[in-house]
């Protein structure tokens, strides 16, 4: 076996010899397998890693929180004052309400003012300042198709006989919040149901005013001569807006007499004609309520609520 496998690797070593072109430079034959085996691979040198120590961990900063200012007074609320309703007047439909606030915590500022309660529509009417006492400004009249609202500006008495009720007599437009002063003096001022004349007491005169144009007619007032001390007071027009009744009673601090004592007359003035009659003298008459039906006024008597007869002028207490 050994002959046979020298023979083959004879062989395949001859296969294997290069043979050059004669012609070309002669260049030295080198056996591919002895060029394999003179080279000897290049053994890098194997590198010992260092032993490190191991890594001491960074520590992990804690965040301080920065210090706080910390605000020890407890803080006070300033109140906001509310305004304060002194006065309320309704309109008869209930559409608009007149009222009087004190603007601030301040007895000495207020304001005037109509409010629709349906739109909040509001008109500021006046504002105004009092010392301790608040001048009332009150509605005596608005009207039936909604347009005005007629107003006083009310003053105080001195405690003595009949309070007086007004000094002067505006209408504020409730369309616009116009107003416009149609009388400067005069008290307890009544405006017809038909919106066409003003009425009111000045001095021991009843002056009737026509809205209109202004014109006035004034009308002294009968009563007992023999009376000194002598008031007039609530003016009540008729539901046909054709007469006026007025009260007339003696001041009881004038003539230090008791009201059973005193003078006290209705007298019923015809708007037209001017013509007055006498309807009652009694002493316990004290004030007319209201005028509803042609020829029944609703009055107190004494403390009594009773009805007047125009016609008759019998008293006949109230049952209600």
């Amino acid at each position: 076996m050994k002959p046979l496998y020298i023979l083959c690797f004879a062989l395949f070593l001859g296969a294997c010899t290069i043979v050059t072109d004669s012609s070309s430079t002669p260049t030295s034959t080198i056996p591919v397998a002895e060029t394999a085996v003179s080279q000897k691979p290049t053994i890098l040198p194997t590198v010992t890693p260092k032993p490190t120590s191991p890594l001491t961990p960074t520590p992990t900063q804690t965040p301080v929180p920065l210090p706080t200012e910390t605000n020890t007074s407890t803080p006070t609320l300033t109140p906001v004052p509310t305004p304060k309703v002194i006065e309320i007047y309704e309109s008869p439909d209930g559409e608009w309400v007149a009222l009087i606030i004190e603007e601030v915590d301040d007895y000495q500022a207020y304001t005037f003012r109509a409010i629709n309660t349906e739109t909040k529509d509001e008109w500021i009417i006046e504002s105004f300042s009092s010392n301790g006492f608040v001048e009332n400004r009150i509605p005596i009249y608005w009207s039936e198709n909604g347009e005005y609202m007629y107003f006083i500006h009310n003053g105080f008495g001195d405690g003595c006989g009949p309070d007086i009720l007004g000094y002067d007599l505006h209408r504020l437009n409730l369309h616009n919040g116009e107003t416009v002063e149609i009388v400067s003096k005069g008290h307890w001022f009544a405006i017809a149901p038909d919106e066409t004349k003003a009425a009111y007491i000045l001095d021991k005169n009843l002056v009737i005013h026509d809205l209109a144009t202004s014109e006035e007619v004034v009308i002294e007032l009968n009563y007992d001569p023999t009376i000194e001390y002598i008031n007039f007071l609530d003016t009540t027009w008729s539901p046909d807006s054709n007469s006026i009744l007025v009260l007339g009673a003696e001041d009881i601090c004038a003539t230090g007499l008791l009201f059973e004592d005193s003078y006290y007359i209705i007298s019923q003035i015809d708007a037209h004609s001017y013509q007055q009659k006498e309807i009652i003298e009694d002493p316990s008459l004290r004030r007319i309520f209201n005028w509803t039906e042609p020829n029944i006024v609703e009055i107190y008597a004494g403390m009594e609520r009773a009805r007047l007869n125009l016609e008759t002028g019998q008293i006949e207490l109230d049952d209600k």
